[in-house]
Protein backbone atom coordinates (compact mmCIF):
# COMPACT_ATOMS: atom_id res chain seq x y z
CA UNK A 1 0.00 0.00 0.00
CA UNK A 2 1.61 3.39 -0.98
CA UNK A 3 1.04 5.71 1.47
CA UNK A 4 -1.73 8.60 0.53
CA UNK A 5 0.15 11.60 2.47
CA UNK A 6 3.78 11.23 0.60
CA UNK A 7 3.05 9.09 -1.78
CA UNK A 8 5.58 6.84 -1.21
CA UNK A 9 6.13 2.95 0.09
CA UNK A 10 5.02 2.76 3.20
CA UNK A 11 7.79 0.08 5.67
CA UNK A 12 5.51 -3.06 5.48
CA UNK A 13 5.82 -2.75 1.51
CA UNK A 14 9.29 -2.36 2.04
CA UNK A 15 9.27 -5.46 4.53
CA UNK A 16 7.01 -7.45 1.69
CA UNK A 17 9.42 -6.34 -1.33
CA UNK A 18 12.36 -7.31 0.87
CA UNK A 19 10.96 -11.44 1.44
CA UNK A 20 9.00 -11.71 -1.30
CA UNK A 21 10.61 -9.44 -4.36
CA UNK A 22 7.65 -10.71 -6.33
CA UNK A 23 5.64 -9.07 -3.99
CA UNK A 24 2.33 -7.07 -4.46
CA UNK A 25 2.73 -5.92 -8.04
CA UNK A 26 1.69 -1.98 -7.27
CA UNK A 27 4.65 -1.71 -5.32
CA UNK A 28 6.96 -3.49 -7.22
CA UNK A 29 5.75 -1.16 -10.43
CA UNK A 30 5.67 1.82 -8.12
CA UNK A 31 9.87 1.10 -6.63
CA UNK A 32 11.03 0.74 -10.64
CA UNK A 33 9.71 4.37 -10.85
CA UNK A 34 10.06 6.09 -8.33
CA UNK A 35 13.59 7.18 -6.98
CA UNK A 36 12.78 8.40 -3.49
CA UNK A 37 12.02 4.77 -2.98
CA UNK A 38 15.06 3.21 -4.83
CA UNK A 39 17.23 5.14 -2.77
CA UNK A 40 15.47 4.41 0.28
CA UNK A 41 15.69 0.67 -0.33
CA UNK A 42 19.15 1.31 -1.43
CA UNK A 43 19.77 2.73 2.39
CA UNK A 44 18.37 0.23 4.06
CA UNK A 45 20.00 -2.55 1.75
CA UNK A 46 23.41 -1.00 2.83
CA UNK A 47 22.43 -0.85 6.29
CA UNK A 48 21.93 -4.62 6.32
CA UNK A 49 25.11 -5.01 4.04
CA UNK A 50 27.02 -3.17 6.63
CA UNK A 51 25.75 -4.84 9.77
CA UNK A 52 26.14 -8.26 8.05
CA UNK A 53 30.09 -7.18 7.09
CA UNK A 54 30.48 -5.99 10.61
CA UNK A 55 28.92 -9.04 12.61
CA UNK A 56 31.37 -11.22 10.57
CA UNK A 57 34.23 -9.22 10.62
CA UNK A 58 33.66 -9.34 15.35
CA UNK A 59 33.10 -13.13 14.48
CA UNK A 60 36.09 -13.72 13.10
CA UNK A 61 38.29 -11.46 15.46
CA UNK A 62 36.89 -13.48 18.38
CA UNK A 63 37.75 -16.51 16.89
CA UNK A 64 41.45 -15.42 16.16
CA UNK A 65 41.64 -14.09 19.70
CA UNK A 66 40.52 -16.56 21.29
CA UNK A 67 43.29 -19.37 21.49
CA UNK A 68 41.67 -23.20 21.49
CA UNK A 69 42.55 -24.38 24.95
CA UNK A 70 42.51 -28.06 25.34
CA UNK A 71 42.22 -28.64 29.05
CA UNK A 72 43.45 -32.12 29.29
CA UNK A 73 41.50 -34.74 32.02
CA UNK A 74 42.40 -36.03 35.09
CA UNK A 75 42.85 -40.05 35.19
CA UNK A 76 39.68 -39.54 37.37
CA UNK A 77 37.69 -37.77 35.07
CA UNK A 78 38.63 -40.11 31.91
CA UNK A 79 37.00 -43.22 34.34
CA UNK A 80 34.09 -41.65 34.56
CA UNK A 81 32.42 -42.55 31.22
CA UNK A 82 33.85 -46.27 30.85
CA UNK A 83 32.52 -47.00 34.36
CA UNK A 84 28.75 -45.31 33.64
CA UNK A 85 28.74 -47.44 30.84
CA UNK A 86 29.89 -50.66 32.68
CA UNK A 87 27.04 -50.29 35.67
CA UNK A 88 24.68 -49.47 33.04
CA UNK A 89 25.52 -52.28 31.22
CA UNK A 90 25.32 -54.46 34.46
CA UNK A 91 21.83 -52.99 35.11
CA UNK A 92 20.17 -53.45 32.10
CA UNK A 93 22.02 -56.98 31.95
CA UNK A 94 20.49 -57.88 35.42
CA UNK A 95 17.07 -56.68 34.93
CA UNK A 96 16.87 -57.94 30.96
CA UNK A 97 18.29 -61.37 31.25
CA UNK A 98 15.77 -63.13 34.11
CA UNK A 99 13.24 -61.65 32.24
CA UNK A 100 14.50 -63.21 28.78
CA UNK A 101 15.40 -66.52 30.67
CA UNK A 102 11.40 -66.80 32.02
CA UNK A 103 9.91 -66.38 28.83
CA UNK A 104 12.43 -68.89 26.81
CA UNK A 105 12.95 -71.82 29.84
CA UNK A 106 10.59 -74.75 28.70
CA UNK A 107 8.51 -75.54 31.85
CA UNK A 108 9.36 -79.21 32.60
CA UNK A 109 7.27 -81.29 34.58
CA UNK A 110 8.67 -83.98 37.89
CA UNK A 111 10.53 -86.72 36.33
CA UNK A 112 7.63 -89.57 35.59
CA UNK A 113 4.91 -87.35 35.45
CA UNK A 114 3.02 -86.73 32.09
CA UNK A 115 1.41 -83.60 31.43
CA UNK A 116 -1.46 -83.88 29.10
CA UNK A 117 -4.29 -81.02 28.10
CA UNK A 118 -6.98 -83.05 30.17
CA UNK A 119 -4.62 -82.99 33.11
CA UNK A 120 -4.65 -78.76 32.81
CA UNK A 121 -8.59 -78.89 32.27
CA UNK A 122 -9.09 -81.13 35.63
CA UNK A 123 -6.51 -78.74 37.14
CA UNK A 124 -8.20 -75.99 36.90
CA UNK A 125 -11.68 -77.04 37.45
CA UNK A 126 -9.96 -78.07 41.07
CA UNK A 127 -8.91 -74.55 41.18
CA UNK A 128 -12.14 -72.76 40.16
CA UNK A 129 -13.88 -74.86 42.84
CA UNK A 130 -11.59 -74.09 45.21
CA UNK A 131 -11.80 -70.34 44.65
CA UNK A 132 -15.65 -70.64 44.41
CA UNK A 133 -15.04 -71.74 48.06
CA UNK A 134 -13.20 -69.23 49.23
CA UNK A 135 -15.39 -66.66 47.90
CA UNK A 136 -18.89 -68.34 49.30
CA UNK A 137 -16.41 -68.53 53.00
CA UNK A 138 -15.45 -64.94 52.98
CA UNK A 139 -18.30 -63.31 51.34
CA UNK A 140 -20.76 -65.09 54.58
CA UNK A 141 -21.07 -62.89 57.07
CA UNK A 142 -20.53 -65.05 60.05
CA UNK A 143 -21.71 -63.75 63.63
CA UNK A 144 -18.28 -63.85 66.01
CA UNK A 145 -18.82 -62.75 69.27
CA UNK A 146 -15.97 -60.17 70.07
CA UNK A 147 -15.54 -61.81 73.29
CA UNK A 148 -13.49 -64.84 71.34
CA UNK A 149 -10.82 -62.15 70.87
CA UNK A 150 -10.45 -61.12 74.59
CA UNK A 151 -10.53 -57.62 73.83
CA UNK A 152 -10.59 -54.83 75.76
CA UNK A 153 -13.89 -52.62 76.64
CA UNK A 154 -13.41 -49.25 74.89
CA UNK A 155 -14.21 -46.22 76.80
CA UNK A 156 -16.60 -44.83 73.70
CA UNK A 157 -19.29 -46.44 71.59
CA UNK A 158 -17.55 -45.33 68.26
CA UNK A 159 -16.27 -48.97 65.77
CA UNK A 160 -16.96 -50.90 68.66
CA UNK A 161 -20.54 -49.93 69.60
CA UNK A 162 -21.51 -50.62 65.85
CA UNK A 163 -19.74 -53.98 65.78
CA UNK A 164 -21.63 -55.26 69.07
CA UNK A 165 -25.08 -54.06 67.04
CA UNK A 166 -24.04 -55.95 64.21
CA UNK A 167 -23.42 -59.16 66.20
CA UNK A 168 -26.69 -59.47 68.26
Amino acid sequence: MIDAASGHLTDEDFTDLLIDSSGNPGSVSHLAQCSHCQSEQRIFLSAVEDFSTTSLAWTRSKIATSPLVIKKKSFLQSLWLPVGLAFATVALLAVVLPAWHDGHVPINPAPGVAVTSDDSASVIAQDNQLLESVSIALSTEDNIPLSEYHLPPRQHGGANGRMELRNR
